[in-house]
């Protein structure tokens, strides 16, 4: 049982490692339009800074 628990504790610890490594560099919110509503929300997201990408 002992032997079970430390190989799924090292398979969870490989696993998180690899997972902070897939993480995109630039993490971006996409807007689509939306009748109108999109020019509100990328007025607000340039306000405070948010990366996004407007389609």
């Amino acid at each position: 049982m002992r032997i079970a628990s430390t190989l799924a504790f090292v398979l969870l610890l490989v696993g998180g490692a690899l997972a902070a490594t897939l993480t995109p560099p630039e993490p971006a919110i996409y807007i689509v339009p939306a009748a109108g509503f999109q020019t509100s929300l990328m007025a607000a997201m340039q306000k405070k800074h948010v990366p996004f990408r407007s389609y």
